[in-house]
Formats: C-alpha cells, sequence, structure tokens
C-alpha cells in the first residue's frame, strides 16, 4: 500500500483527496488503508484496518466548472459533490467560517466550501468571502466556509476547489465534463466511516457503463 500510493500519486491518478486500499490477507473482511494525508508521505506506520463493512456509499464526485464573483472569475475549478457522510472524513476542513451541515448536503441547500486558493482569486484580501454568493457555472452558492491551506501536489494546487452539496451536483451539474466518482464512504461495524478512493473508481467510462450513471450507491458485500 505505501509503495501503490507512491506510484498512484507520481502517476497523477492521485491527489490528496485520493487513497488506494487493500484487503488484508489475514482477513478478508478487513480492509487496509492509509491516513487521510498526501499518498506522497505514507509510510508503513500510516497504515490502518478497517473493520468489517456493512455499507458503502457515494461520497465524493467531481468535475471541472468555472466559479465568478463579480467581475473575477476561475475558468477550470473543481467542483465536488459530497453526501452528508463528508463531514466524517479529515479531509475536508473550514478553517473559517464553518463545514456545510448534514441537513444542508441532505436537503441540498444551495451552499458552499471553497478551497483556501479559490476564495484567495475571488476575493482577494480586502473581502470577508464569508456569507457571499458566488456563481458555479452560473449557480448560485453561498459561502459557509474556507478550507486550510493545503499546498501543491505534483504542482498542482490543492487549494483551488469548490464543494456542494451532491444534490446539486446531480441536479445541475452532471453536464460538466471529466465528471466521475472519486471517493466512496465505507461505514464499518462500529460506526466510524472513512475514505478510499482507489484508481479501480477513476475510469468514468467503466463507471458508466457498468451503472448507467455516475452517481450510483455502491454496495459491497463481505465474503
Amino acid at each position: 500500500l505505501v509503495l501503490a500510493s507512491h506510484i498512484l500519486e507520481n502517476e497523477r491518478v492521485l491527489d490528496s483527496f485520493g487513497h488506494v486500499s487493500a484487503r488484508s490477507n489475514k482477513d478478508p473482511n478487513v480492509f487496509l488503508i492509509p491516513r487521510a494525508m498526501p499518498p506522497s508521505l505514507v509510510t508503513k506506520e500510516d497504515i490502518l484496518e478497517v473493520a468489517p463493512i456493512k455499507a458503502v456509499r457515494g461520497t465524493v464526485t467531481l468535475a471541472d466548472g468555472g466559479v465568478d464573483y463579480g467581475d473575477r472569475s476561475i475558468d477550470a475549478t473543481r467542483v465536488l459533490g459530497v453526501t452528508s457522510e463528508y463531514v466524517n472524513f479529515s479531509v475536508f476542513d473550514a478553517e473559517r467560517g464553518r463545514l456545510m451541515s448534514p441537513i444542508e448536503v441532505d436537503t441540498s441547500a444551495a451552499v458552499t466550501v471553497i478551497g483556501w486558493q479559490t476564495a484567495d482569486r475571488l476575493f482577494g484580501s480586502e473581502v470577508d468571502p464569508i456569507d457571499k454568493v458566488i456563481q458555479v457555472e452560473g449557480i448560485h452558492f453561498r459561502v459557509v466556509g474556507i478550507s486550510s491551506k493545503k499546498g501543491t501536489i505534483l504542482g498542482r494546487s490543492q487549494d483551488e476547489f469548490v464543494v456542494i452539496p451532491l444534490g446539486q451536483f446531480q441536479h445541475r451539474l452532471e453536464f460538466l465534463p471529466q465528471c466521475f466518482v472519486v471517493g466512496v464512504g465505507v461505514l464499518v461495524q462500529h460506526g466510524a466511516p472513512t475514505l478510499i478512493s482507489t484508481a479501480l473508481l477513476t475510469s468514468t467510462s467503466k463507471l458508466r457503463a457498468a451503472s448507467g450513471s455516475p452517481f450510483t450507491r455502491f454496495r459491497l458485500r463481505a465474503r
């Protein structure tokens, strides 16, 4: 897993939102997964065991879209559509303001958490982004939180993104190019969810061919 994490990031398959997992060779009902951290930094000590799986739910859907505020625009920003389980994943945070609440996500409220660089490019230092309304592909969203600065991986910024409820994404933005599921939430027996993003789920053509839609809810049965 350590070597796989390094290779997949080097090949630009994974970024800071992605991880690779494997089934334990000691117990087929247990999965091994790195901590929530950049794949290039994963070591043997960062590998965790995940208890037997009860259910799997689609969590993160990704596309590139235009974001605007007033006369300032960003042509291609990562747009992340998430389910309410996202609040349990440490890759999502709000250094300023707050995260979207599970109720807001479940009801597809028009709210968003934006990356540090997205906030800087749209608002600069003179305007407080919190409670301002931005447009994502022409759709209005109220900013409720700003994520902490994460830096770059392999020259790609990890701070230029907007996070919106998956319902908003599905109904309004699924037409965007390069739209695919990049993460799934795993609910384990003790009730603590974790994030698995594998290279096997990065092919949008395979996902759509198998399900007819990139937003199919996944289920996994332990064998």
